[in-house]
């Protein structure tokens, strides 16, 4: 073998050496001089076949933020895009023994405001749908109610007034015609969800003064002061018209609402709210609109309007989700709520938490449909901790293992390692 070819050999395995000497040092560092962490997890089908065992885990936090949280967790607004770093706040709760996620941003130093935080690194694997930038931003038929028509044909405010007038004359008569006790004609609610489409699209819908009487979301009005442009636009228009009309627009998935197929049985809920003596009935019934109660009272079974009573109590129940807190402990004595309901109550939950906890203990009380979208996590996580390797042989304590925990430790730079696996709060030590 020549001098060159030995050197060479030399220089690559010396190279090799640091890069494992610097794997190991950062390793230690991170065990070292992190915060130690609690995090509870589910272990994955945790054997290899190749080399040796070793567990795969999945943390809770892997799944971040649902339909009634999101808000929350995501208080600026931000987009998250598949493949790309994601920073997420934990904090652990006085009376809970793992820490929780509690706020995210693709920005690090964003976070690291909060001192009352530890701020960990991830890569976003999954953005559920309609959060994803690339989903189309535009209004269904699915969206316009007949609350939506009834505005826009009388005009009173200034926003209303804007849109009708944007309306080609063709639009506007077919608006005027049509009679509020009938289902929307197909052709009107096409005719508005293309118009809308439309608006979104052409310039900014808000103006102060055409706004003043709207109640817009903490995260709305941010959205606003950073002068969009483009999709962002289109998105912050959507959002706009949306909040707006909030009791007469469905609105998007990451909102709790009622809608009419879900007052199947519109009849039997108007009886009940109409004629029972119960507290949350009696409460319910005083906080209808007065054309509500109006309808209430001439109910009659034999001669039903059931798509005109779905509609508007769809629309109040909206209206009273959103606005208020129902939970009362003598109003719901008696009622058995969902796990869900039952542990929501106890977290004080503000805005669109509150609405969902609301809509929930309504499907409880009354026998509604159960809302899935909710349950279902709009990012899905990776923090390069999820595969622990251990000796050969050792593990089978760790298969399927209940009630596992893994503590690890984080760097102030976001930086993850394991320190220890707990099963059942106990240690799991490989030999």
């Amino acid at each position: 073998m020549s001098q060159f070819p030995k050197k060479t050999f030399v220089v690559v395995v010396m190279l090799q050496l640091l890069v494992l000497g610097g794997m190991i040092f950062r390793q230690n560092f991170i065990l070292e001089r992190g915060t130690p962490v609690l995090l509870e997890c589910l272990p994955r089908d945790p054997r290899s076949v190749f080399g040796g065992d070793y567990v795969v885990l999945n943390y809770k936090i892997s799944q971040l933020g649902q339909w009634w949280n999101w808000q929350q967790l995501n208080p600026r607004g931000e987009t998250f895009r598949r493949h790309r770093d994601i920073y997420v706040a934990l904090q652990k709760p006085a009376d809970k023994e793992f820490w929780q996620a509690v706020e995210v941003s693709t920005k690090f130093e964003t976070l690291c405001e909060r001192k009352d935080v530890v701020v960990i690194r991830g890569r976003v694997l999954q953005v559920s749908a309609r959060e994803s930038p690339t989903y189309p931003a535009t209004f269904s038929q699915y969206e316009v109610k007949t609350g939506f028509i009834e505005k826009l044909r009388q005009a009173a405010d200034p926003l209303s007034l804007y849109l009708k007038n944007l309306l080609p004359e063709t639009s506007r008569q077919l608006l005027a015609s049509y009679d509020p006790k009938n289902p929307i004609p197909a052709r009107l609610r096409d005719m508005l969800v293309m118009e809308l489409n439309r608006f979104i699209r052409d310039k900014a819908i808000y103006e102060a003064e055409r706004c003043a009487e709207v109640k817009f979301s903490d995260t709305t009005r941010q959205l606003i002061a950073q002068n969009s442009q483009g999709e962002e636009l289109i998105r912050l228009n959507m959002r706009i018209l949306q909040e707006a009309y909030h009791d007469e627009m469905y609105l998007s998935y990451s909102d709790c609402y009622f809608s009419s197929y879900e007052v199947r049985e519109p009849g039997k809920l108007a009886v009940k709210l109409r004629d029972s003596q119960d507290k949350l009935s009696e409460y319910l019934r005083h906080q209808l609109l007065p054309d509500s109660q109006a309808l209430l009272k001439e109910y009659d079974d034999k001669k039903p309007s059931l798509h005109q009573l779905s509609e508007v109590l769809a629309q109040d129940f909206t209206r009273i989700i959103r606005s208020q807190v129902l939970y009362d402990k003598e109003r719901f004595a008696g009622i058995k709520l969902s796990e869900r309901a039952a542990s929501l109550c106890t977290q004080n939950p503000q805005g669109n938490a509150l609405s969902c906890l609301n809509r929930w203990l309504l499907e409880d009380a009354y026998e509604l449909p159960a809302t899935s979208d909710w349950s279902q996590s709009i990012l899905s996580v990776r923090y390069g901790v999820e595969e622990y390797f251990v000796p050969q042989d050792q593990g089978r304590p760790l298969e399927r293992g209940q009630n596992m925990s893994v503590e690890v430790a984080v760097t102030t730079a976001g930086e993850i390692a394991i320190r220890k696996i707990f099963i059942k709060s106990q240690e799991v030590v490989f030999k």
